[in-house]
């Protein structure tokens, strides 16, 4: 919403999209009345069948304009949630009063409508000049566009009464009884009598132009990741509840036409008729065969390989040199922008004192987006030191995009309509895909990490008997049968150190390959924007016979939201390693090792507020309230088993947590896959000063 404000084109986007899902709101279900009407003379009385419609499409304003004044900025209010409900009660005394003024004004006084119209589209017009023009009044003239558009509807609806009374054809027609007629005849006769009806036959016009204005735009957002982006997420909201409500009141319209309810019959149809299965991970071929999956490096030989690389003798070594590992709490863009951010300010800083030294970097949903970010950039430092671009912006330019609103449009789109319409929608990629496309394409083609993420992830994995030039990339990612823990590495993590973790890659055909972007998206595949995705492996049974065993994933949050448990297994096994191998034992006191837990949690150590629970809930609902706790508590006990872990065995200096939140911080920011400009200025001066930042940076540059 803070984003609308900030962007012109979506604001016009906006305001044009809320128009037309008041007028759908309306008229779809004023036809559904009427065709209820012809069916029972008698069905509700007449003020609730004119009003009820009308006050449907008037609502529309009355929710976006209390959903504005809650959202806590600067130039709003901040109404609480109780005061919102109170001025929605309101709402419904103000629309009755709108009404009875306007009815005095234009039936008893006489003023034609036009004068009317011409003072409303002054008025929207002086509000978004002054959105253009004036940066700091744009949330007043966004709001006021908001009334006057809400008071210019009620004038609409008694204006067109006015116009439609006063025509004899309107006064003279009955509808007909085509009750003789066969079911398919008697529902087609309804619906051309109803298209024809000369109180209806203007608006219909008018109603049908718009509804397939409204639905190109729709099908092209949900076609185009440019065009998405350009009209933004709320205004497609709007615009696709427009053509849901449509779609729904014309079912409701036939339902009642031929007595039958026919939103049992899709809802029937959706568990029967999609056989297809949706939500399969989307994989491509290998680009390089040869890079297999089996022939990963296992932690051992990764860890070996990567002290040679930076410390071929430990003799040498005349001090203690840190071995960092990066763990990014998720949290989508918000996680993604502040990982990437204080990433790239440390790198900037500090060079390759810090990036030769990281070990392992770990996260899940949005912390894998930033983690991702600044692997790609090192990945690519001789090009990036070729165009003499830093770290931070190179990853601020690409975070800062939508990747929200084509995932939105495929949500609301075929994955929506895709249980109505099984058999036309069954091979249209969903909204998971949608987003691993934005991930790669939704921003400016001039970004360096553009289409960066559609690398595949065999071109990343540290094969055997190769140089461990880059850090252990894990993305971790949850299994949805039976929560258990998976993790998409660049090393081989089938191993017993990291207690019986899923090791994603191992699952896939080895023909096969998944994209960076689609990895990321395994592990933030959080209801509703993004369902679990579904991975086939092939299992031999007992008669020779292979069958295929499904394995769905979602969001490593629901079992670790920051990658802690991996990285604690992984330090633990370090350690044992160390005693085991007589290598690695000359480094025993050589490395010291540190984590960067990079968080974004507004009470990273604070209590639950506990509250008592209704007797009825805790009868109905113990075991979903008790999971829905559990959620939220297995990650923060993964989190301290690691802090203590570090600080008990290895040093009181040696666990950096580094917050976006302040203590006692009144400011929020956040989690969706878009964020606005506002708050990544907040951010941006929050990297600039944080405290812990600031400490952190002589140390890595001096070594601890």
């Amino acid at each position: 919403m803070v984003y609308t404000l900030e962007q012109p084109p979506v604001y016009i986007c906006f305001v044009i999209a809320i128009i037309f899902f008041s007028f759908i709101q309306w008229y779809s279900s004023r036809l559904v009345m009427k065709a209820k009407f012809w069916q029972d003379n008698e069905y509700l009385p007449l003020l609730l069948r004119v009003h009820l419609p009308r006050f449907f499409g008037y609502t529309c304003y009355t929710i976006t304009i209390l959903a504005f004044l809650q959202l806590g900025i600067s130039e709003s209010p901040h109404l609480s949630r109780s005061i919102a409900c109170l001025f929605f009660l309101f709402s419904i005394l103000y629309y009755y009063l709108l009404d009875r003024l306007f009815n005095f004004l234009v039936f008893i006084k006489n003023y034609p409508g036009k004068i009317f119209l011409i003072i409303i589209i002054l008025l929207i017009g002086l509000c978004s000049v002054t959105i253009m023009a004036f940066e700091h009044f744009r949330f007043a003239g966004l709001v006021s566009v908001l009334a006057v558009l809400q008071i210019s509807t009620v004038l609409f609806y008694i204006i067109r009464r006015r116009i439609i009374q006063n025509d004899p054809k309107v006064k003279n027609f009955k509808p007909k009884d085509f009750s003789d007629k066969t079911w398919l005849g008697f529902i087609g006769a309804n619906l051309r009598q109803l298209f024809k009806d000369p109180e209806e036959k203007g608006s219909i016009r008018v109603f049908n132009i718009v509804a397939i204005i409204a639905f190109i735009i729709y099908v092209v957002t949900i076609a185009s990741i440019d065009f998405s982006v350009f009209i933004g997420t709320f205004p497609f909201i709007f615009l696709a509840f427009g053509v849901m409500a449509g779609f729904i009141n014309f079912v409701s319209t036939v339902s009642v036409f031929c007595r039958f309810n026919f939103h049992i019959f899709f809802f029937v149809l959706a568990f029967i008729a999609v056989k297809h299965e949706p939500h399969k991970v989307y994989l491509v071929s290998k680009q390089n065969p040869q890079a297999n999956y089996k022939s990963r490096q296992r932690l051992k030989e990764y860890f070996t390989n990567w002290i040679k690389a930076r410390f071929p003798d430990s003799t040498s070594l005349q001090s203690r040199q840190p071995v960092y590992f990066i763990l990014a709490d998720g949290g989508a863009s918000r996680s993604g922008y502040w990982v990437a951010s204080v990433l790239g300010r440390i790198q900037d800083s500090v060079g390759e004192k810090f990036s030769n030294n990281i070990f392992c970097l770990s996260g899940a949903s949005g912390g894998s987006v930033g983690n991702a970010a600044y692997y790609m950039l090192l990945r690519n430092k001789k090009m990036v030191a070729e165009k003499q671009l830093t770290y931070r912006e190179s990853s601020k330019d690409y975070l800062k995009s939508d990747f929200l609103s084509y995932t939105i449009a495929r949500m609301l789109g075929p994955d929506f309509f895709r249980y109505a319409l099984p058999f036309v929608l069954n091979g249209v990629n969903d909204r998971a895909y949608a987003l691993t496309a934005a991930l790669e394409k939704a921003g400016c083609d001039t970004s360096f990490l553009f289409n960066a993420f559609a690398t595949g992830m065999s071109s990343l994995i540290t094969q055997t008997n190769q140089p461990a030039d880059m850090p252990i990339l894990c993305i971790n990612t949850t299994r949805m049968q039976d929560g258990r823990p998976g993790v998409i590495s660049t090393i081989d993590m089938n191993e017993s150190f990291f207690n019986r973790r899923i090791d994603i890659l191992s699952l896939l055909d080895e023909k096969k390959d998944l994209k960076l972007s689609s990895a990321i998206v395994l592990g933030a595949s959080f209801p509703y924007i993004c369902p679990a995705g579904r991975i086939d492996t092939r299992a031999r049974k007992e008669g020779g016979d292979s069958i295929s065993i499904p394995h769905y994933f979602v969001d490593g949050g629901y079992f670790d939201n920051s990658g802690a448990g991996v990285v604690t297994e992984m330090i633990i096994a370090l350690k044992q390693l160390m005693v085991q191998d007589s290598f690695l034992k000359g480094f025993t006191n050589k490395l010291d090792f540190h984590v960067l837990h990079i968080t974004n949690d507004p009470h990273p150590d604070g209590e639950p507020i506990l509250g008592k629970v209704n007797p009825i809930v805790n009868d109905l609902a113990a075991p979903l309230q008790t999971l829905a706790g559990a959620y939220g508590s297995q990650t923060s006990v993964n989190d301290s088993r690691l802090k203590n872990y570090i600080l008990n065995n290895i040093g009181s200096n040696n666990y950096h947590r580094l917050n976006l939140y302040q203590e006692n911080d009144k400011l929020g920011f956040s989690m969706s896959w878009v964020i606005s400009k506002r708050a990544r200025d907040s951010m941006d001066y929050r990297v600039n000063t944080s405290g812990s930042v600031k400490v952190l940076l002589p140390q890595i540059k001096n070594g601890f």
